[in-house]
């Protein structure tokens, strides 16, 4: 989609507790499902946060979280980790 301009996320309404899932378990399965690499993971997260109410400056802080993970579990080849 990013290919086109539309920025896609990955983002959840179910309640963990009852369903047993927590975002990064969501983030996860749709690697593996869509054979999707950390990039363009760490690309949906970002997007999610994007596309929030958060005032910038903890906008900012999320993405620099998101983009610390990314770089700190980017083994060669870009495989989630």
């Amino acid at each position: 989609m990013s290919n086109i301009g539309i920025a896609g996320s990955g983002n959840s309404t179910a309640d963990p507790a009852y369903f047993g899932a927590c975002a990064a378990d969501n983030y996860l399965s749709l690697a593996a499902d869509a054979n999707l690499d950390l990039d363009r993971i760490v690309e949906l997260a970002e997007n999610s946060f994007r596309a929030s109410w958060l005032t910038p400056g903890r906008l900012d802080g999320f993405l620099r979280e998101i983009d610390d993970y990314g770089a700190a579990h980017r083994p060669s080849g870009s495989e989630i980790a």
